[in-house]
């Protein structure tokens, strides 16, 4: 009964408190869905497959993507427990690294290791910055501060769906 009588907290996504860290995660997921968007097509371009053969390619890249996220978010993150700017900073950083070794690639495994490094890179950053946001209101407002971030977190996939591929 004391919950229906209680207030929610409203807050606002231009909380002085988090307005920062939103353009970060919007910025984070626009990395992952522009890279999962396009790479048929680059590794098409770069590995010279065929429409099966770039299927297979990067279904499988994708998958050891996905599996470099997991493993990062339940085996590193949870066990280190490290600072959310370590995170953050550390993700973003491994971010440019490895759109420079996609750049540089010139075979599936290359190709593969940079899907792999963006994979670890949004497995810190994403865990990150819902840390930091989270850390930066009151325990009575982390569910719209949480709310607040996924929304932007949605928002930077629908950008970049609309950037990636068509843009």
């Amino acid at each position: 009964q004391a919950q229906k009588d209680t207030p929610r907290p409203k807050l606002k996504i231009r909380d002085r408190r988090i307005i920062a860290m939103m353009p970060i995660s919007m910025a984070i997921s626009m990395m992952v869905a522009v890279t999962q968007q396009t790479s048929a097509f680059y590794f098409q371009d770069i590995l010279g497959l065929d429409a099966a053969g770039t299927a297979r390619a990067t279904g499988a890249a994708l998958m050891m993507m996905a599996g470099a996220t997991l493993f990062v978010q339940t085996a590193i993150v949870q066990r280190l427990r490290l600072a959310p700017p370590v995170l953050i900073y550390g993700g973003l950083v491994l971010a440019v690294a490895a759109y420079t070794v996609l750049t540089m690639a010139a075979s599936f495994w290359m190709l593969t290791t940079g899907l792999v490094m963006v994979g670890i890179a949004f497995g810190m950053a994403n865990p990150g910055i819902s840390a930091a946001i989270s850390l930066s209101v009151t325990p009575n407002e982390q569910g719209s501060a949480a709310g607040l971030n996924a929304s932007m977190s949605a928002t930077g996939f629908m950008i970049g769906s609309l950037v990636g591929p068509g843009g």
